[in-house]
């Protein structure tokens, strides 16, 4: 259907040219709505990286990570195909000892970009750590096509 006939559907009211402005500005309100909480999700991100400890040792580390989460939560909710944030969100949940979670994120990340490797370098990683030696041997498999160095960084972790 083009355009004119979807405007034309839309408002039967109006004449049909007024119709079809109606109906661009719509989309481009639609667009620009969308660009907007794209910007939004980028600086919740950048707030977030700039909320999170900068040293293993610092004594704020927990609330540093949790503030981290919560800004992180919020660029998904503003723009949930946002793969980078939700590799953070993982990041953050791991720090603060919710494993489980940090996995369904990382799992997230890669849905959404599979060809971005260090979410799947993590989430082998994370499977390792878990004594999942199987699913993290999964993930080398994939990673080696992605980026070799991570690949064998992710190998040495499993057969040091």
């Amino acid at each position: 259907m083009n355009a004119l006939a979807l405007a034309r559907q839309q408002w039967r009211w109006l004449p049909p040219m007024l119709a079809l402005a109606l109906l661009a500005g719509t989309v481009v309100g639609a667009q620009e709505a969308g660009k907007t909480a794209a910007t939004e999700a980028e600086t919740l991100f950048q707030r977030g990286m700039a909320a999170l400890p900068s040293r293993d040792d610092d004594p704020q580390k927990k609330a540093k990570f949790e503030a981290g989460l919560a800004l992180f939560q919020k660029a998904v909710q503003k723009a949930p195909s946002f793969a980078v944030a939700h590799l953070q969100v993982g990041y953050c949940l791991r720090n603060l000892g919710r494993s489980t979670e940090a996995i369904k994120a990382y799992k997230e990340a890669i849905r959404l970009q599979p060809d971005l490797a260090k979410p799947h370098y993590i989430l082998g990683v994370a499977y390792a750590v878990q004594g999942e030696r199987g699913l993290a041997l999964e993930e080398y498999k994939i990673l080696k096509d992605l980026d070799k160095d991570l690949a064998a960084e992710l190998f040495d972790l499993l057969y040091p």
